[in-house]
């Protein structure tokens, strides 16, 4: 069994693009990615929805940043969150 298969991930990336790339590469390394946000409010709704393992956050996306989005995140329901630049 593979130790990335139950790994549940929330990706947070307004662009279509990066988020295709980012989205093939967790599939290829067997993680479970739970959902896709567009803008940090939507980030911080799917965090408390679905309570991913860990959310990959851009910094810069519609609506409320990454970083403003993260913080909101940390105080609602403490989930490691990696920055993406």
């Amino acid at each position: 069994m593979n130790p990335t298969s139950n790994i549940r991930v929330l990706v947070a990336e307004d662009d279509f693009l990066v988020c295709e790339e980012i989205s093939r590469a967790l599939k290829q390394l067997a993680f479970e990615q739970v959902g896709t946000a567009t803008n940090g409010e939507k980030a911080i709704e799917m965090t408390e929805s679905l309570r991913p393992d860990v959310v990959l956050m851009d910094i810069r996306m519609p609506k409320l940043d990454g970083l403003a989005a993260t913080k909101i995140i940390q105080e609602r329901c403490p989930t490691p969150i990696v920055v993406l630049t």
